[in-house]
């Protein structure tokens, strides 16, 4: 998934990879890599903060809806990283994780990333990706 991201700390956007999605709707969250700061980011969907508006509007806006090489889990298998989560001193209970494999596998940085809201990307091993069709595509690049 190819997305635009409000960076609420500068009020520009910038263009990313959606890395993995944790949970839905009012409560989803999104692994995100954040170029400005080189570094993996966790943007929740909706601009909870935003008490001028009667609807909250979203942090993130999808350009390319594109999930192959996806996976989603729930249950049994988020129940692993939430034993993870528990293990390590955190109190956060995960229902569901869609995005790459790779990135739900490292539960290390799952932690890191839920703990922190961010991580720098010279401090884990996820790969930066680029879209699938980047190619025809006519994104702005600035």
């Amino acid at each position: 998934m190819f997305a635009r991201v409000f960076d609420k700390k500068t009020g520009f956007y910038y263009k990313s990879i959606i890395y993995g999605k944790i949970d839905i709707g009012y409560y989803e969250r999104n692994i995100v890599y954040n170029p400005r700061e080189d570094a993996f980011e966790l943007v929740d969907y909706l601009d909870k903060e935003n008490k001028d508006s009667i609807m909250l509007p979203p942090l993130i806006e999808i350009i390319n809806s594109d999930t192959n090489n996806w996976v989603t889990y729930d249950k049994g298998k988020v129940l692993e990283l939430n034993f993870y989560l528990e293990n390590n001193g955190m109190k956060s209970f995960i229902k569901q994780y869609s995005g790459y494999n790779e990135v739900f596998q490292d539960f290390d940085f799952m932690f890191r990333i839920l703990r922190n809201r961010a991580v720098p990307r010279s401090e884990c091993s996820i790969q930066i990706r680029e879209p699938s069709d980047i190619d025809n595509w006519t994104y702005i690049k600035t």
